[in-house]
């Protein structure tokens, strides 16, 4: 007879038995009163369901044993309910206990890894308080990492030695504006306290007037320069781009210096080998040949200054040489610094400021 190998590896608590088709029991390990109560006609094949003995609940697995198409038995696995659902239990008490305590464990490590992530970003807040518009010269002065924020602090240093060196022009030149206008605004009060101390001839009254007018307008020219300057700080001013013939610009910008030239001695030439037409704005370039003969002309005191026009390949090449002092070496980094002089002790009038005609 078909019987089931009583040394089955089952789970302790676990109930087998075999039925034949009628429901017979052929072979069981549970008692004999047990496995009687176990009707299989009345169980779901294959579905696991819930019976209740003699007031105990099972959990009960039925499997029907078919050969050529005929149902010849059955097999039944019995597990009281109680223990079959402690392992769920179990596995619910885990997760209620396991979730909480990996949220607190996630959530501290969290935020340590967070305060550790942001505590250089506290240093550079902390650094940055220090920073005034008064003393720029400080730098976040923190390890440059390779990574986001090491970055950042290299990009905030940079910045703050962009704005170190703005800072520094602003004041060099807002003290340089202001000794450029201390000259002639003491000339103005002095020329008019004179004139009203006592009385002048008409003569003596014009000159002083005369001088006045000079300083004046100087001190206007300086005014729209500084506006140009400003305006150009803040890419307000527009350039009239069109074509524009260099040499007939070095024509006019010779022919306005000659008379200062001869007044030196000095010889003014121009050399212009060929025409050159660029695109540009012509009272800018103007005004920078101009700067350039007037610089040249004042600072030479004997010999000849050179204007020379060419063609390099694409591009314009225009020169101002002269046979005066030269700039030293030393001075070369700051000469397009504004109201910069090479010699502190030039005069007014070799300075760019038109010079007064007397004082009363």
């Amino acid at each position: 007879m078909l019987r089931l190998d009583p040394n089955l590896p089952l789970l302790p608590g676990t109930y087998y038995g075999l039925y034949n088709a009628g429901g017979k029991v052929l072979s069981t390990n549970m008692p004999g009163d047990l496995a009687a109560g176990f009707r299989v006609k009345g169980f779901a094949a294959a579905r696991p369901a819930t019976v209740a003995i003699k007031g105990t609940e099972w959990r009960v697995l039925l499997v029907p044993v078919r050969e050529e198409g005929q149902q010849l038995y059955w097999v039944l696995v019995a597990r009281l309910l109680e223990e079959a659902e402690e392992p769920l239990n179990r596995l619910l008490l885990f997760i209620l206990i396991a979730i909480p305590m990996t949220l607190l464990v996630a959530a501290g490590g969290g935020i340590f890894l967070t305060r550790r992530a942001l505590r250089p970003i506290d240093r550079i807040a902390a650094k940055a308080r220090q920073i005034s518009a008064t003393d720029l010269s400080r730098r976040l002065d923190l390890p440059h990492g390779n990574d986001e924020v090491g970055h950042l602090v290299a990009t905030l240093d940079e910045m703050l030695d962009r704005l170190d060196r703005a800072f520094q022009r602003q004041r060099q030149f807002t003290a340089d504006a202001s000794h450029e206008f201390r000259t002639p605004l003491a000339v103005i009060r002095s020329q008019a306290e004179a004139a009203l101390q006592r009385q002048h001839s008409p003569e003596e009254y014009r000159r002083a007037l005369e001088i006045i007018r000079d300083q004046a307008e100087w001190m206007g020219n300086l005014v729209a320069k500084l506006l140009l300057l400003a305006r150009s700080d803040d890419r307000r001013e527009q350039m009239e781009m069109e074509p524009l013939d260099l040499g007939e610009l070095v024509e006019g910008v010779a022919a306005e210096f000659q008379g200062m030239a001869a007044e030196k001695g000095l010889r003014l030439k121009k050399i212009i080998k060929e025409k050159v037409v660029v695109r540009g704005d012509q009272t800018r370039l103007t005004q920078l040949l101009a700067n350039l003969v007037d610089n040249a002309i004042k600072y030479t005191p004997e010999g000849e200054v050179v204007v020379s026009l060419e063609r390099r390949g694409r591009q314009a090449l225009l020169q101002v040489q002269d046979t005066g002092v030269g700039i030293p070496a030393e001075h070369l980094a700051h000469i397009f610094e504004r109201f910069y002089r090479v010699d502190k002790a030039r005069s007014r009038a070799e300075g760019g400021v038109r010079p007064g005609a007397g004082y009363l």
